[in-house]
């Protein structure tokens, strides 16, 4: 028997006026492409070319619409500094969900108010989603 097991990813770059105010200090933006049926997440890794601006604080988590950090076993990475970083997927989080398409979220929380956040257009991360397809 053979197993396929094949690490993929899907990627998007995320603009700071993309977000979406969520709250007083909560920003959120919905990936365009789904993660696939049978998707084990793994982590992610974002790569920030443009720093977020408003304080010193922009955490990112990365999960789905009802659970802001599925995917983030570490929620205390910083946007507002150039540079890649990023988190392992949560243990008992990561095999969730496998029997249906999922969107990926992204929330970015701030000690400013979103609306200043985001109305920085020099924003600017490449947020990337590791999986292993166990279809």
């Amino acid at each position: 028997m053979k197993m396929r097991m094949i690490k993929e990813c899907i990627s998007q770059t995320l603009n700071a006026a993309d977000f979406t105010d969520a709250t007083a200090t909560t920003g959120t933006l919905a990936f365009t492409e789904k993660l696939p049926i049978g998707a084990m997440v793994l982590g992610w890794k974002a790569v920030v070319t443009g720093a977020f601006t408003g304080d010193s604080s922009c955490e990112i988590s990365v999960g789905i619409s009802t659970d802001a950090d599925k995917y983030s076993a570490d929620t205390t990475e910083n946007a507002f500094a150039a540079g890649t970083f990023g988190s392992l997927a949560l243990a008992a989080d990561s095999v969730t969900g496998l029997g249906a398409e999922l969107t990926p979220f992204v929330t970015i929380t701030s000690a400013t108010n979103m609306t200043l956040v985001i109305a920085d257009a020099t924003g600017e991360m490449v947020v990337t989603i590791y999986y292993i397809d166990t279809k």
